[in-house]
């Protein structure tokens, strides 16, 4: 009889807006699910970070429905009209880790353009897909990111065990040789989400969340957004990146406001690294909120 219960209910309602930290007179912040929806990590990125937000701060996930969209613009606007159900007016606080970013920016641009206010875009982790060249115009600044860069992955590779080590640069190796050959040899196809992504931890049954939402990043084109980017990026990045706020200048211009947390793509929403991306978090957004407010006031 439960099983039969189970079963009805999970064909009757598929939630697109799920509880993280549900609590607070705040205005909510939105976290998009990462590739796979709320599969292979999910909203595991967010729970810890949510928690630290504070008691005031509601946090809600956006998870991918059923079947999953295999473009960004059409995902985007369905997301839209699920938050507006929970919240009908702006404005409206977004953020996404790495994929998730993608389509939180997706949806900023099409709320502006429908004349809603984002409070806040809040990326983390994540650069715009390869529709944008990340390392065009490099100036001083790169530079400077490049030095950085390449100190902080030499610090930490003379800090691991020799297997380490020698594991890492056979990693490097094959990295290197696949980029000369497609220098040499330019692949016409997009690569496989198998090639980029260890697909080992994801459940079985997001597999296909996983691959739809590749082919969506791979034809991905960010269309120019008004507004300002909260980037919070690891401070150690793989050598091959040369471009502090990833390329978005290219579509935000000089509205990029970047934030440096210890740690790594993987460990950057993890303990103790987290707590300092809290921290910071928490200083934005009260200066977002009292902007808010005022507005608010001045239109009353």
């Amino acid at each position: 009889q439960l099983a039969a219960i189970l079963k009805e209910e999970g064909t009757q309602h598929w939630s697109t807006i799920v509880d993280i930290q549900p609590s607070g007179s705040k205005p909510p912040i939105f976290w998009i699910h990462s590739l796979g929806g709320d599969g292979g990590g999910g909203f595991f990125y967010y729970r810890r970070l949510a928690e630290l937000l504070g008691p005031d701060q509601p946090s809600f996930g956006i998870r991918s429905p059923q079947e999953p969209f295999d473009r960004i613009d059409l995902m985007a606007r369905h997301y839209i009209r699920e938050i507006k159900k929970r919240q009908p007016n702006g404005p409206y606080f977004l953020g996404g880790f790495c994929f998730g970013g993608n389509v939180a920016y997706e949806m900023a641009t099409q709320l502006v353009e429908q004349g809603e206010k984002v409070g806040m875009l809040i990326l983390l982790e994540s650069s715009p897909p390869k529709t944008v060249d990340a390392n065009a115009g490099f100036n001083a600044n790169a530079a400077l990111y490049s030095i950085e860069n390449l100190y902080e992955n030499l610090k930490d590779f003379v800090h691991q065990d020799a297997s380490s080590q020698l594991a890492a640069l056979k990693q490097k190796s094959q990295q290197w040789r696949k980029r000369i050959q497609n220098k040499l040899a330019p692949q016409q196809e997009k690569p496989q989400l198998k090639e980029v992504i260890d697909m080992s931890h994801y459940p079985k049954d997001y597999v296909k969340y996983a691959e739809t939402h590749w082919e969506a990043i791979n034809h991905f084109v960010p269309r120019p957004f008004p507004g300002q980017i909260h980037l919070f990026r690891a401070r150690k990045q793989p050598l091959r990146s040369f471009n502090p706020t990833f390329g978005w200048e290219q579509l935000v211009e000089d509205r990029v406001h970047v934030t440096v947390i210890p740690g790594t793509h993987e460990s950057m929403l993890q303990e103790p690294n987290v707590q300092v991306l809290a921290n910071k978090l928490n200083q934005l957004l009260a200066q977002s909120h009292g902007l808010v407010t005022g507005s608010t006031r001045l239109a009353a």
